[in-house]
């Protein structure tokens, strides 16, 4: 059964071979240079996020993300556009905050 999340408690179970979303990770298994251009589009595809301030890259399903945006809501908003992306096993948001000073008197 597909997306079912097995008890790892159960007897006889030893692992789960499901994604945190409880996903089955093969059936939804996507190269990760596909999985890299499809997150850069929706990136650049999103208003909260600033075109061409994140990169993107993927291992083995494994998606980190990059860069620097002014606010939080940026850094937030890039993450959940791409989490839930088919082929997303787990999701590292790297993307830092620039600090804006306030202008010198």
């Amino acid at each position: 059964m597909a997306g079912k999340i097995e008890n790892l408690n159960s007897p006889g179970v030893k692992g789960s071979r499901h994604d945190e979303h409880g996903r089955n990770a093969e059936e939804y298994s996507v190269p990760d240079d596909e999985l890299e251009r499809r997150a850069a589009h929706v990136l650049i595809w999103n208003a909260l996020v600033p075109s061409n301030a994140i990169g993107v890259t993927a291992d083995r399903g494994r998606v980190t993300l990059t860069g620097a945006v002014e606010w939080d809501y940026q850094r937030n908003a890039a993450e959940a556009a791409v989490r839930p992306m088919c082929g997303v096993v787990a999701l590292t948001n790297n993307i830092a905050i620039r600090r804006n000073d306030p202008p010198a008197k």
